[in-house]
């Protein structure tokens, strides 16, 4: 089993608004800066499952000022992610979920971006990996996040 797998099932996105790889060229007005996480392209409405073992911890906010969008802090023993713009049944906080488990539905954010080009997709940043991890990967051993 692979250490994390997509929690769309596709790739990521590159559009006219950006590319969704890590470290990818963003700009805000004049302030140029490298994207921090990886946007996995998605259609509005589908199904987002977990792509590591952990537990959602809690709802995690992308916008301060806009709770129209939603996301999850999801803790695992090595890996810890954030996900933005997906919907989370309430009762999934605090629980322990398995790589591949439906845990969201994916929201339309080109809707909050309507001119800029940017398509629907699913925001991770990873906020935590334990070193061990790229030691198991290396020893063929990771299949434990």
């Amino acid at each position: 089993m692979p250490v994390m797998v997509s929690p769309t099932g596709l790739g990521f996105r590159s559009d006219p608004g950006g590319d969704g790889h890590y470290g990818a060229r963003r700009r805000r007005g004049d302030k140029v800066y490298a994207h921090t996480g990886v946007d996995w392209s998605c259609v509005a409405g589908q199904e987002v499952v977990a792509p590591h073992h952990g537990t959602i911890i809690r709802h995690a906010r992308p916008y301060a000022a806009d709770l129209s969008y939603n996301g999850v802090l999801l803790e695992g023993t090595l890996i810890t992610s954030k996900l933005f713009y997906l919907l989370t049944q309430e009762d999934l906080i605090g629980q322990d979920v398995r790589q591949g488990m439906v845990i969201g539905i994916a929201q339309a954010i080109s809707e909050k971006y309507p001119d800029s080009g940017v398509t629907d997709h699913v925001h991770q940043e990873i906020v935590r990996c334990d070193p061990m991890l790229l030691m198991e990967v290396l020893h063929g051993r990771g299949d434990t996040a």
